[in-house]
């Protein structure tokens, strides 16, 4: 495992620079990674980033997977969440807990120390509060929009601002409102079909000459490009994000399951 001394790296605009864009050498191993955490980022539990990633201003990641080519925005909140690649996730999105609503009291105090001593009795039974929730590939979620536990949220998906999400999101399917309804598909059958044989998110294709404004062409060129060779399933590296005494660091790691 390779260890990256983040926290020492430069500061940009408030950004720390996780070795971004440069190859650093770190015990006898060079390390060349693109991934931009800001210094104000709250990192809980096991946190991993695929590279490229992006993390903005006061984003909080609870036990998360961020997918490479993804990025999250300003106070955005997740936890125990499965994000996908090329996702764009907007400011202020969350992932919400939920509370007992068969139990006498809705209150957390019987399965979980919340207060202060004297009053931080131990457990009296057990209660998952925030299952994961899944969000597939090249998803794109609104400004502030909230979404239950446990959910899923397939390859494709857009939802409208301010919409909060209480039950599975189909692939490729616009979805608004609160609580959160289907608008419309974004494509076709046959080309959603297309899509998710292809999978295209799992290759590079950043820069590369697409046609993206024309569905029909872009799809044509990358099953073309694909079918010949010219691209190849990208395996990004994977890194464990974590606040250490001098700042953000990141250990390379296997790609989490």
């Amino acid at each position: 495992m390779t260890t990256a001394p983040w926290g020492r790296d430069k500061t940009r605009d408030g950004v720390r620079l996780l070795c971004y864009g440069k190859n650093r050498s770190f015990r006898g191993k060079i390390v060349s990674i693109s991934i931009q955490v800001h210094a104000s980022v709250g990192l809980f539990g096991d946190v991993f980033l695929g590279e490229p990633a992006r993390v903005f201003q006061e984003a909080v990641l609870d036990n998360t997977v961020v997918g490479a080519f993804s990025y999250v925005s300003v106070r955005a909140t997740f936890h125990n969440t499965k994000i996908g690649r090329y996702c764009s996730i907007g400011d202020n999105v969350a992932t919400l807990s939920n509370h007992p609503l068969d139990s006498l009291t809705t209150s957390p105090f019987p399965y979980e120390a919340v207060f202060r001593a004297p009053f931080d009795a131990a457990p009296l039974h057990s209660f998952e509060k925030t299952p994961t929730t899944t969000i597939g590939n090249d998803v794109w979620i609104g400004s502030g929009v909230k979404i239950m536990p446990g959910l899923t949220i397939g390859d494709g998906a857009v939802i409208g601002t301010g919409a909060v999400v209480t039950k599975d999101v189909a692939p490729f399917t616009v979805v608004a409102g609160v609580p959160a309804k289907p608008i419309k598909s974004r494509f076709e059958p046959e080309v959603i079909a297309r899509l998710q044989e292809l999978q295209w998110w799992n290759y590079e294709v950043v820069g590369q000459p697409i046609n993206w404004r024309d569905p029909a062409e872009a799809l044509d060129t990358l099953e073309q490009r694909i079918a010949d060779g010219t691209f190849a399933p990208q395996d990004n590296r994977w890194y464990k994000i974590s606040r250490k005494e001098h700042g953000i660091h990141g250990d390379l790691v296997p790609a989490p399951v």
